[in-house]
């Protein structure tokens, strides 16, 4: 008779909706599927998002280097460049270059007031500088320091065949892949910044 009722409360259990233990092992394994797809789905969401904002992040960097120094050019009377030794840049190609100015001061009230600018691309250390002074800006041979200002590291031509960034009698041409921000393709500057409004260039003391 007992086992008569043990045997009837079994079968209501499992009709009224229990599990066997097979069943709660293949429901566990189903669930441990389903939360390793939503887990690699997330992480590779989280991987794009990292990108895209590395990208962003590297396009800004190189919009501000244009930026500056097309300003700077724009409000230029001269220009000039140089390469170590007296090298020419076509046997120079990506190699050091020095790009000078001498642009209206930033700083001075009167719009009158100049001040020399340079840009200095290191081929070595692949970064391009910036340098301001009263008087001529020499060539940094060994490579920059002191006041010089670094505006963007792990630079390269973004052509090789050519320089990173080059000056003509009324132009500043850049040439430059920046590389600085891990995980994003390299941002691309490729823009020449003209003198604005100067038919006479006026060089001294600048160069």
């Amino acid at each position: 008779m007992l086992r008569l009722l043990r045997t009837r409360l079994r079968h209501a259990a499992v009709a009224e909706g229990g599990f066997t233990l097979i069943e709660l092992m293949i429901y566990s394994a189903l669930l441990l599927v389903v939360l390793m797809i939503v887990g690699g789905l997330m992480a590779n969401v989280q991987k794009a998002g990292d990108k895209i904002e590395a990208t962003n992040g590297q396009t800004t960097d190189a919009q501000q280097v244009a930026t500056v120094i097309r300003t700077m050019v724009s409000n230029a009377s001269a220009l000039s460049e140089s390469f170590p030794q007296t090298t020419a840049s076509s046997a120079n190609p990506g190699g050091d270059v020095l790009i000078m100015a001498r642009t209206q001061s930033r700083s001075a009230p009167a719009p009158d007031q100049w001040e020399c600018v340079a840009w200095f691309y290191d081929s070595v250390g692949h970064a391009i500088y910036q340098e301001t002074s009263d008087t001529a800006i020499a060539f940094p041979t060994g490579g920059p320091s002191g006041s010089w200002t670094m505006l963007a590291h792990y630079v390269a031509p973004s052509d090789t065949t050519q320089q990173a960034i080059t000056a003509s009698a009324n132009s500043v041409t850049l040439n430059l892949s920046l590389s600085t921000r891990p995980g994003a393709a390299p941002a691309t500057i490729q823009t020449v910044a003209y003198i604005r409004g100067i038919t006479t260039p006026v060089s001294a003391p600048c160069f």
